[in-house]
């Protein structure tokens, strides 16, 4: 692998705001780069003031826009603190579609007609994760990035939790923890008018953060975050339409320090990115599947620290949008991170 291209998306400590994170990217039809990301008022704090940020290139990644939120069309005069929180991208055609949340309850859908330069005043679809059966308080989607099958179909990983209430953190009950907790995915038939629930796991202890594929055959792999004893990804498949998850294996060639990671599909392979510790979020690495996930082999290392991390393959470059750490010290929710890195990569051949 050649590396074409890094570039310093965000760094701690500069700009308005004060950390950066949730790193999530999409390739456009007509090769757009996307970045989608949280910024935030206070660092190592999920529930601090954020807003979801948005930067694009044209150029490969070689330059990026000023951002843009969109959230911005959805607020009110509210003088407290909102978090708004985990956006995910879905390339949908020439449409890109946009999910987040508020304050990790309210769930809100948009769109980009111009590739990007402009979102839709989103819509609130919050009633459609409230059609899974577990009772939660908490509810987020990716993080990383949604797919439209090959049938046309929008699949979103979500997680869902039902936390302890943080009364000692805000006497308003607004914060929650994020367990114990369950993953799934929402979808959508109709390219994003209507949303349906689909699976949520049962048996996979505290099933979060999940990336989704498409397989050969039209089913759907998912890839998931967990905190059961170990320490490698648990990997599951389910039909087309996603609404039952039908198998699950431990993908003991994929070693994960509990963190989220991404998976990507290009000419029939697949491709997904983590931190290939059993313990530490470093050894950011590239791995591919020629046999729809069954088995991996690693083909690149992008960094020896890491984070967060989101993928996209296209025509021979490999696209990295990830978080690089300051600390290599064992940890389950994260040090701080220093910056948000985009790398463009050349495959040989």
């Amino acid at each position: 692998m050649t590396l074409e291209k890094e570039k310093i998306i965000e760094k701690l400590g500069q700009g308005v705001w004060h950390e950066y994170r949730i790193p999530g990217m999409a390739v456009t039809k007509k090769g757009t780069i996307l970045l989608v990301y949280e910024a935030r008022g206070k660092h190592r704090d999920d529930w601090s003031d954020m807003w979801v940020t948005i930067r694009r290139s044209t150029d490969g990644g070689e330059n990026f826009s000023e951002p843009v939120y969109p959230h911005e069309l959805t607020r009110g005069t509210e003088e407290r603190s909102i978090t708004w929180n985990n956006p995910v991208l879905i390339v949908d055609g020439d449409r890109i579609h946009l999910i987040f949340h508020r304050d990790y309850e309210q769930v809100w859908h948009c769109y980009s007609d111009d590739d990007g330069i402009s979102f839709s005043r989103p819509a609130e679809i919050t009633e459609t994760y409230m059609r899974f059966p577990y009772q939660w308080n908490v509810s987020a989607s990716g993080p990383g990035h949604g797919i439209a099958t090959s049938t046309g179909k929008l699949v979103v990983p979500i997680w869902l939790a039902d936390g302890e209430i943080r009364l000692d953190l805000e006497a308003s009950g607004r914060i929650k923890r994020h367990a114990p907790s369950r993953a799934g995915c929402v979808y959508s038939e109709d390219h994003g008018q209507t949303w349906e629930a689909g699976f949520l796991t049962e048996h996979i202890d505290c099933a979060n953060e999940t990336a989704v594929a498409e397989l050969g055959d039209g089913r759907l792999l998912f890839n998931f975050r967990h905190r059961e004893k170990s320490p490698f990804r648990i990997l599951g498949t389910t039909p087309a339409t996603p609404d039952t998850l039908e198998k699950t294996w431990l993908a003991e060639d994929l070693p994960d320090p509990k963190c989220f990671a991404c998976m990507d599909r290009d000419h029939g392979k697949l491709y997904f990115i983590n931190c290939a510790d059993r313990e530490k979020r470093i050894n950011l690495t590239v791995y591919e599947s020629n046999d729809d996930g069954a088995s991996w082999k690693s083909i690149l290392k992008v960094d020896k620290e890491g984070g967060y991390a989101d993928i996209a393959v296209r025509d021979g470059m490999i696209y990295v949008f990830y978080e690089r750490d300051t600390d290599l010290a064992v940890r389950d929710m994260g040090g701080t991170v220093r910056e948000l890195v985009f790398r463009r990569y050349r495959m040989p051949g």
